[in-house]
């Protein structure tokens, strides 16, 4: 079976990925956001590269998290962000243990 064969509500655990991006691919390759080249080690492959648009997107977004998390914890201090992340953590595996059907409390 090939990835293309699958519609995504069909797709198995292990394909989910694979599948998603094989759908995908279509249009991101249309949007300038992927290449594809062969594979040197067997025709029937491509290899997905991104575009020098896409590392460049990549670059611009990297610089704006990091500007948004400086200027979100400005004034903060290490152990705060530090409680804070362990809350948060606990708070998604309550989320995750509810959706497993533990149920509250």
């Amino acid at each position: 079976l090939f990835p293309h064969q699958f519609e995504e509500r069909d797709v198995i655990y292990g394909w989910k990925t694979v599948c998603r991006f094989c759908f995908g691919a279509g249009q991101s390759d249309k949007k300038g956001l992927i290449q594809r080249e062969k594979a040197s080690s067997d025709n029937r492959l491509k290899k997905v590269l991104p575009t020098s648009y896409t590392v460049k997107m990549k670059e611009q977004v990297e610089r704006h998290i990091t500007l948004l998390e400086k200027r979100l914890t400005a004034g903060i201090g290490a152990e705060e962000l530090e409680i804070f992340s362990n809350v948060l953590k606990k708070m998604q595996e309550n989320m995750e243990l509810t959706e497993k059907g533990a149920g509250y409390g």
